[in-house]
């Protein structure tokens, strides 16, 4: 991917744009004139390390706790498996996957000169980073076909839940094989002029070639054409819903239905224009590198390796931890899953340090609008402070067994739950 290949032709304090072969089959600089400069083991100051280590931790964390929590949530909450959300699921996956591997070593190669950590990450690393951006973003093309189709023609077609795993299948297998030539191409070898450097880039027969697939198999396939799609799905859901408020066209209720989708709808308007955001910047420094001069002037070349590029590839994976907080801001059904997962957590640790170890099994039932439990009085206690913080339309399974307890959580009929 356009992104990944930057990241990883700056894994040094020389700007490369790119490799080709030449006639005789020698690896030649596209920008020769940058291939002089000495080398150093780290790139950043002491001070400039301290904030990556900051900025980039914060994504870790919140990429890591969040999706993790999404998909836990999704898989635990009957009710939250719906067509949208087994999506949401799915961009959760591919965050969770950058997540996990690219955001540390995006971390690594942002201190490090050189690449030094072997050949097989050298493919696998921008092969995952840059299919699970095309994955996420294709899934957002399929989250606003789900939507327009839900708003605009909800009496005669929607997508089912077999349709989406179906979708969601063939947008891996989609991303999987459009980004092949990523892990074809990455190659780990030593800097030519820096034998003791190693070095992960792309290396392509030709100089055209490789840009002709960031062009076109990249910039248009993976960023400009779906998010084209996205907008103009997100504009005919907007000249529908405009048209449905008018005066007099429809009933209380189907106001209030209108509403919740409505709710929806800018919720998920919020993530596209996040992830287009989030991705611009990288996307537009390539097109520079790529298609612009090649003589970059030193004050540009400076401007590009110690401002510029840095902020691009924070902000390109900082997009991993975005999402669950998004959701947590608009949907009031993902807050309280989240809650509910966190208190569970808290609540079993609790009986498990201060229940006795030769306890019997013992099952309450405990309806937290009026919860009387006849146990001993320091689980009476502990079951009541989760009164004020669990939905009162909700019912509380507790089960002891031998020191261990588990928590569960049963919904009453009639619970108002919404189309998110």
């Amino acid at each position: 991917m356009e992104n990944t290949t930057l990241l990883y032709e700056y894994n040094s304090d020389i700007l490369v744009v790119g490799l080709h072969n030449d006639t005789n089959g020698n690896y030649n600089y596209v920008n020769d004139n940058m291939t002089q400069m000495e080398y150093e083991l780290l790139k950043q100051p002491p001070y400039m390390i301290l904030v990556y280590a900051l900025v980039y931790g914060l994504v870790f964390v919140f990429g890591l706790l969040g999706n993790t929590f999404v998909i836990a949530v999704i898989y635990r909450e009957p009710s939250m498996r719906n067509v949208t959300n087994y999506f949401i699921l799915n961009m959760a996956v591919a965050d969770l996957m950058v997540v996990l591997l690219c955001v540390p070593i995006t971390f690594l190669l942002s201190i490090f000169t050189g690449w030094r950590y072997g050949q097989f990450m050298c493919k696998i690393t921008p092969y995952v980073n840059s299919v699970a951006q095309c994955a996420s973003v294709n899934t957002l093309v399929a989250i606003a076909i789900d939507r327009y189709l839900a708003i605009c023609y909800s009496r005669r077609s929607k997508i089912s839940r077999c349709a989406s795993r179906t979708t969601i299948a063939s947008i891996w297998i989609y991303s999987l094989t459009v980004m092949i030539p990523v892990l074809v191409y990455y190659q780990h070898y030593n800097h030519p002029d820096h034998p003791s450097v190693p070095m992960c880039h792309q290396i392509w027969p030709s100089y055209n070639l490789q840009r002709g697939y960031f062009l076109f198999g990249l910039f248009f396939l993976c960023y400009i054409i779906p998010l084209v799609m996205i907008l103009i799905c997100y504009l005919l859901i907007a000249v529908k819903v405009w048209r449905r408020n008018a005066p007099g066209v429809q009933t209380n209720g189907r106001l209030i239905i209108y509403k919740s989708k409505v709710k929806v709808l800018k919720m998920l308007a919020v993530i596209v224009l996040l992830f287009a955001f989030s991705w611009l910047p990288l996307h537009a420094i390539y097109l520079r590198l790529y298609y612009g001069p090649h003589n970059f002037p030193p004050q540009e070349q400076n401007l590009i390796n110690e401002i510029i590029l840095p902020i691009a590839q924070w902000l390109g994976t900082s997009n991993c931890g975005i999402n669950p907080i998004i959701y947590c801001f608009f949907s009031k059904k993902y807050r309280r899953e989240f809650r509910k997962l966190i208190y569970c957590r808290a609540i079993r640790l609790h009986f498990q340090r201060n229940s006795r170890p030769a306890q019997s099994l013992v099952t309450r039932y405990v309806n937290v609008d009026s919860i009387s439990v006849n146990n001993d009085e320091h689980h009476h206690n502990a079951v009541n402070q989760m009164e004020n913080r669990v939905s009162s339309n909700k019912y509380m399974v507790v089960a002891f067994n031998n020191g261990k307890m588990t928590v569960s959580f049963r919904k009453e009929h009639g619970s108002d739950d919404s189309s998110f």
